[in-house]
């Protein structure tokens, strides 16, 4: 089974874009139909990884790596590797994997406000976590929408996150009422992975070819001291470039997305 994709532009170039855990593709819709209109020469593939979205679950292992093997079958279903690879948050890691398991042809990849290290005290104290153990306690299937909300923010959730996770809700294929479009369980699994894996030593050490971007929003706090001197020892002719994207917490096209185009279209060119 594939993975579910939306497809922006018509250009010979292709671009993958990824998004962050318990998102979908559909979350970079708008923001993928803006750059395409700056870059006619690229192709913007919105990809729902696996367990999300409306791509199926697929077989465990559910790992970071295992997302950039999906993608490589992906593309070689489709005939076309791609240019480059961007990802969000959690998509973030995973086109830094596809980048070190799979470089040839790959020009550029972009890690949007995604801390590359391993985070061993993520599964206890970061915010998706804190979402994911109140999500566990929602009695599915739902009746209406409206009933998520009052839930969320009994478990301590924002107005606006519990507002988000109603747009992760999608008719129960098994009967009537309303579920999540993400596998629960398997999304755990990967965000577990994802704070468990470090990739340092990909850019620290990087494959031939690709240029390596790692955007860090200015109000972001998922950067660590280690990673800004990790950023600064980096040598002169490293592929690897830092960015820093003012005016934008984690939510990097929501927060600033003009900044985020014009960045993006000046690279890509």
């Amino acid at each position: 089974m594939s993975l579910h994709t939306q497809s922006i532009g018509s250009g010979d170039k292709l671009a993958l874009i990824l998004h962050g855990i318990l998102g979908s593709g559909r979350n970079w819709s708008s923001f993928a139909r803006a750059l395409s209109k700056r870059c006619p020469d690229w192709q913007f593939l919105l990809v729902d990884l696996r367990a999300h979205g409306r791509s199926p679950t697929l077989s465990p292992p559910h790992t970071v790596t295992a997302c950039a093997g999906d993608l490589r079958t992906l593309t070689r279903q489709r005939g076309q590797a791609p240019a480059a690879v961007i990802g969000h948050s959690f998509g973030g890691k995973v086109a830094l994997a596809y980048g070190r398991d799979f470089p040839e042809g790959l020009e550029q990849v972009w890690a949007l406000d995604s801390q590359p290290g391993a985070q061993p005290q993520g599964m206890s104290d970061s915010d998706v976590v804190q979402v994911m153990t109140a999500l566990r306690q929602v009695p599915l299937p739902l009746e209406r929408r409206e009933d998520l909300m009052p839930q969320l923010s009994a478990h301590g959730l924002s107005r606006e996150l519990a507002l988000w996770m109603t747009t992760n809700l999608t008719r129960n294929p098994d009967g009537p009422g309303l579920v999540w479009r993400f596998d629960l369980e398997a999304a755990t699994a990967l965000i577990a992975d994802y704070f468990r894996l470090d990739l340092w030593p990909v850019l620290e050490r990087p494959p031939h070819g690709p240029h390596w971007h790692l955007l860090q929003a200015e109000r972001s706090e998922r950067w660590t001291q280690d990673d800004a001197d990790r950023i600064a020892g980096l040598p002169a002719w490293s592929p690897v470039h830092h960015h820093l994207l003012p005016d934008a917490g984690h939510w990097v096209h929501v927060d600033n997305p003009q900044g985020l185009l014009e960045l993006l279209a000046r690279e890509l060119g």
